[in-house]
């Protein structure tokens, strides 16, 4: 009896090793990552825009020390001109709230972009 499990044992130890070999020379044989050249993807430069005010960039300066109730600072930018407006605001601003911001400091005094670009 004894002898037919040391036997299993060794059937099994053996088929464990088996696999461990065949998994290492698969892993082995596997092109490496450093090797392959990374891929290409086409990149598209912004257009260059014709007017000022037609095509602005926006982003938002947060983490900033609280002044007069404010920790952060709405930039946007005219990509022609390269004019920028500041707004100050909150980090905890919301989507209703940048589009009030837009719309009080950028639309009424230059009109609406023809493009927006934002991360």
């Amino acid at each position: 009896m004894e002898n037919t499990q040391v036997n299993h044992q060794r059937i099994l130890v053996a088929r464990h090793y088996r696999i461990h070999q065949r998994i290492h020379q698969r892993i082995c044989h596997l092109p490496n990552n450093q090797d392959t050249p990374p891929v290409k993807v086409p990149i598209k430069p912004n257009e260059v825009p014709n007017g000022v005010w037609e095509t602005i960039t926006m982003d938002f300066i947060v983490d900033l020390p609280v002044s007069q109730g404010y920790d952060s600072i709405l930039t946007i930018v005219d990509r022609h001109s390269k004019a920028i407006i500041l707004s100050p605001c909150n980090k905890a601003i919301t989507a209703e709230q940048t589009s009030q911001l837009f719309m009080n400091n950028i639309w009424k005094c230059m009109g609406f972009p023809l493009t927006i670009i934002s991360d």
